[in-house]
């Protein structure tokens, strides 16, 4: 009888990662950092699935008779299935997966494992110990330019062969995933350049519009009441437009619909939504409105929600209270949800003639146009404004709901969860009210006195604080340059400027002529547009930079003057490269 234990050669044995020791996993390929590059700037990691690619795994199921087909990606540390076919797993790591090997460049063509089990490299793998319990395996690279990023590869769970024309069939498959990765890539960029295009067109006249308010607000000559009101209102609705374009422009550019798409949820200040509808309402000449608003002492300030969801309902509901009620009056109550915990609750209220009882049920449904006996075209719902009300609240997971008050008018409500993670409402609540308040008191707040005693102590005790008059005259000589195709505002930023103490400043109108007066004078500071016919904000930089390395002696670099503009420091000069 033998004293040593027998050893079973067969179980598991697992290191930390939960991983048999005896399956390493494939070697790095010698190009892994410019794959892994290559790889992740297709931004196609963790997408949804594509209808595109997964026809190609169907159809390569049924092609080779297999039961899964799979368009794997490579990472780090993982394989990724852009597209499976009888596979329930969204990933495995990296150790394990059989395309690792694929993505060598010593791998032939078509990877081929007739009988995993018997195989060394993967007998003790746990995808072959285990579910899906492969045996067979053939992948074929995804060769993307001179990297390979993965395979289309078919999977049995009995061994099996594979001819040369099979190989050469998968291998033609994969070819035409890369192309559908290579035209997702090109989709994509085309996306963004149109987002980018219609980014400058919505905002550069508004941008134009608000320069030329901004001046006749500043303007010395007294205007009559009536202007001065309107100034205020057009100004209220070009805040209102930009902060709705840059909304909407943000969730196009992450592909997420503007009705329909995923909540963006974050905390945000409720005085500051109640303030942009009170712009909105002002900005509307035909009633004059007077909104009245409640918050309950419990509730406080921030909310936790979709702040562009919330925006657009009350701005929709209050905008209906005023048109339907009477005087222009509205309330507006903010407070917890006392039916649902958790929940806040917005109850707008008007002093109208109140809801008609056959449109309860139908309210909020989208619009069905009906014809009258007289031939009028009219709606049998509450309208487009109330389904896109009732649309934002499906998103953020709440509802809207209406009774008839007892008095007179109706009441809105909309009910929707407000309960965010204790860490991230601490860590951003001081930010968002202090952006609030920064709002409200006209800019952000400022260390420095009018004083000019005070000044004048502050610079005795630091000399790095520079005398008022040393300002108006460095502001004097510094040499500035508009680079700027849209007309109105290329004057009114030299305008501006000048009003600002600076005397010394150049216009251009695309980028082209801005090359020619930057190598002719040295200038400070310059502001460039992207987008500009003929030649672009960026091209003109980049040729300038090149000429300026070569025909122009370098002093010092200039430190960034703002967070809010990408800044490009080039030798003597700081260009600010504007989009409206």
């Amino acid at each position: 009888m033998s004293s040593v234990e027998d050893v079973d050669e067969d179980a598991p044995q697992l290191d930390s990662t939960g991983i048999d020791v005896r399956c390493p996993g494939a070697p790095l390929p010698d190009n892994e950092e410019e794959r892994l590059e290559v790889l992740r700037a297709l931004s196609v990691l963790d997408t949804e699935a594509e209808v595109q690619f997964d026809k190609v795994t169907s159809l390569g199921a049924r092609l080779f008779d297999t039961p899964i087909c799979l368009v794997s990606l490579v990472d780090q540390k993982r394989q990724w299935f852009k597209s499976k076919f009888g596979l329930d797993a969204d990933e495995t790591p990296r150790r394990l997966a059989f395309c690792a090997y694929t993505i060598l460049s010593k791998s032939p063509e078509v990877f081929v494992v007739p009988n995993a089990a018997e195989d060394p490299r993967f007998k003790y793998n746990a995808l072959v110990t285990g579910p899906p319990d492969i045996r067979f395996y053939a992948g074929a690279p995804l060769i993307y330019g001179k990297v390979r990023l993965g395979s289309l590869c078919v999977i049995d769970r009995k061994p099996r062969t594979f001819s040369v024309q099979q190989k050469s069939l998968l291998a033609d498959l994969a070819a035409l995933v890369v192309r559908q990765i290579s035209d997702r890539s090109e989709l994509k960029k085309i996306h963004n350049y149109y987002i980018s295009s219609t980014a400058h067109n919505l905002r550069t006249p508004l941008a134009s519009l608000q320069l030329c308010l901004n001046l006749l607000e500043d303007t010395s000559i007294r205007l009559p009441a009536i202007q001065s009101a309107a100034i205020v209102n057009m100004k209220s609705l070009v805040d209102v437009m930009n902060w709705t374009i840059n909304r909407s422009l943000s969730s196009a550019k992450n592909h997420v619909p503007v009705m329909l798409g995923v909540a963006q949820l974050g905390s945000f200040s409720i005085a500051r939504v109640i303030k942009r509808v009170k712009k909105s309402l002002k900005a509307r000449q035909s009633v004059k409105s007077n909104v009245q608003v409640s918050v309950d002492s419990d509730f406080g300030d921030l909310i936790y929600s979709d702040e562009r969801s919330v925006f657009f309902a009350l701005s929709e509901l209050a905008v209906n209270a005023v048109d339907y009620g009477r005087g222009g009056v509205v309330n507006i109550h903010i407070h917890h949800d006392p039916e649902r915990i958790g929940f806040a609750r917005i109850d707008v209220s008007d002093h109208g003639p109140g809801i008609q009882e056959q449109l309860g049920t139908l309210l909020f449904e989208p619009p069905k146009i009906v014809r009258s006996q007289s031939g009028r075209s009219m709606s049998t719902t509450g309208g487009m404004g109330l389904f896109h009300v009732r649309t934002h609240m499906d998103k953020i997971g709440g509802r809207v709901s209406y009774h008839n008050n007892s008095s007179e008018g109706c009441t809105f409500s909309l009910s929707f969860p407000n309960f965010p993670e204790r860490n991230e409402r601490q860590e951003i609540e001081q930010n968002v009210l202090q952006e609030f308040r920064e709002e409200e008191e006209g800019g952000p707040r400022s260390d420095e006195s009018e004083d000019d005693t005070e000044s004048t102590e502050e610079t005795e005790k630091n000399p790095e604080v520079l005398p008022a008059k040393t300002v108006l005259k460095q502001k004097e000589e510094t040499r500035i340059l508009v680079v700027e195709d849209h007309g109105v505002i290329r004057q009114m930023m030299q305008l501006r400027l000048q009003r600002e103490g600076y005397k010394k400043v150049d216009i251009a109108e695309n980028g082209s002529i801005g090359l020619r007066m930057l190598k002719k004078k040295a200038y400070d500071l310059v502001f460039m547009d992207f987008l500009m016919p003929i030649m672009n904000g960026i091209e003109c930089v980049d040729t300038f930079r090149e000429w300026e390395s070569k025909e122009r002696t370098v002093f010092h670099l200039f430190s960034p003057p703002s967070l809010h503009s990408s800044t490009l420091h080039f030798r003597h000069i700081s260009f600010i490269l504007v989009s409206q």
